[in-house]
């Protein structure tokens, strides 16, 4: 799983802690968030934000069925590897940001990312 969040100005980011901490509220499972794999400076004409993404866990069954998502929130959950992942099913913003991802995951290093759509 690679998770990923944005943050607003009045959370900040700990070492993934808000990212685990919006897991519990958007996804109700308390999971543990793996790496930093990607910070992303995106500027969109609606504005200017940074994307986190981290490493997170794959989730079994037992994990996927547990899931209750806050329907406000995620509009969607899809299970796949990330080989069958088609560059439709990503945003055309964030494609960049998860192609950074896979790479940095492989690398086991971090990447910063600055764009400009």
């Amino acid at each position: 799983m690679i998770t990923g969040a944005v943050h607003d100005h009045i959370r900040r980011p700990r070492g993934g802690h808000g990212l685990r901490r919006e897991l519990r509220e958007e996804l109700g499972l308390d999971l543990e968030v793996g790496d930093l794999l990607v910070t992303a400076w995106v500027t969109r004409p609606e504005g200017s934000h940074v994307f986190y993404v981290f490493d997170g866990p794959v989730l079994d069954a037992e994990r996927q069925r547990a899931i209750r998502p806050q329907e406000s929130e995620i509009g969607e959950i899809r299970f796949c590897r990330p080989e069958d992942i088609a560059p439709s099913m990503i945003p055309p913003f964030a494609l960049a940001i998860w192609n950074r991802a896979l790479a940095a995951r492989e690398e086991k290093r971090a990447a910063y990312l600055e764009l400009a759509l």
